[in-house]
């Protein structure tokens, strides 16, 4: 079945949160004053199960033209495959790229222009398991100026000595893919997961990285069409109801859904 979907990337990313479920306020009990406060932001998560061959791909994205910037946000949540190589979101170029997940656990971005020379290699320096609850995963870049932002869970997280190559990201790939290419990779819950190719967002500034992940370290509401960070309708937005979640509300191409289904799962919001 055809679904629609963006991918936030080309070429082709134990409990609770680190450093905030120690911390007391809102998340641990609501004050008096905020008992007639709206409910807070709920975010849909789906479950892409190895067991099931769930992964989603299509061709070419629509209204996604090559840039040396981009913005991607999503939430994880690994059930398995820890010390395995898992495919985030991957693109068919003349090389390998992609967001993944490594054998040793890290977050890799690698995206290659559409000659096959990388431009961007960054990757974080700590590693994420199957025992570190749910992972916020927040990175920009825009390699024409030497940028490249990589948080985790809203704290610093990226590697020294990132490769930053001043040129365009190959968006224009032939085939894409999520949680796999041809065929599953991804053992995890997901959800929110966005993407805005072509626009950079500072997130050295704090009150930019408010607009995907609150004070707390839960989700935040991006909007009918992900256009709460900048305005603007997203390339990819997967949000919403798990039976439409896989649904792309961003401007980019659709995606055939693989696998037997993506099943709802618990919520970062939790």
């Amino acid at each position: 079945m055809r679904a629609r979907l963006a991918v936030g990337v080309v070429a082709l990313i134990g409990c609770g949160r680190l450093g905030f479920d120690s911390a007391p306020g809102p998340r641990d009990a609501p004050a008096s004053s905020d008992v007639d406060s709206p409910p807070a932001y709920q975010a849909s998560s789906v479950r892409f199960d190895p067991a099931g061959g769930d992964y989603m791909w299509t061709n070419m994205l629509e209204n996604t033209p090559n840039s040396g910037r981009g913005t991607f946000s999503a939430w994880f949540h690994f059930n398995g495959g820890d010390g395995q190589q898992q495919l985030i979101t991957v693109a068919q170029t003349i090389g390998f790229g992609g967001v993944l997940r490594t054998t040793t656990n890290k977050f890799h971005f690698i995206l290659p222009a559409c000659t096959g020379i990388t431009v961007l290699d960054m990757q974080t320096q700590n590693a994420y398991t199957s025992t570190s609850g749910w992972i916020h995963v927040l990175a920009a870049w825009d390699v024409t100026t030497g940028k490249a932002d990589l948080y985790v869970n809203d704290i610093p997280d990226r590697a020294a000595n990132p490769l930053i190559v001043n040129g365009s990201i190959c968006y224009a790939a032939l085939r894409w893919g999520i949680g796999g290419y041809t065929g599953n990779g991804l053992d995890a819950d997901v959800a929110d997961f966005y993407s805005a190719l072509g626009t950079y967002i500072d997130l050295s500034v704090e009150a930019n990285r408010r607009k995907f992940i609150d004070n707390t370290g839960r989700p935040v509401d991006l909007g009918p069409a992900c256009n709460g960070p900048t305005g603007a309708t997203s390339t990819g937005c997967f949000t919403g109801d798990p039976a439409t979640w896989n649904m792309n509300k961003g401007v980019a191409a659709g995606f055939t859904l693989e696998g037997d289904g993506l099943a709802p799962a618990a919520s970062p919001s939790d």
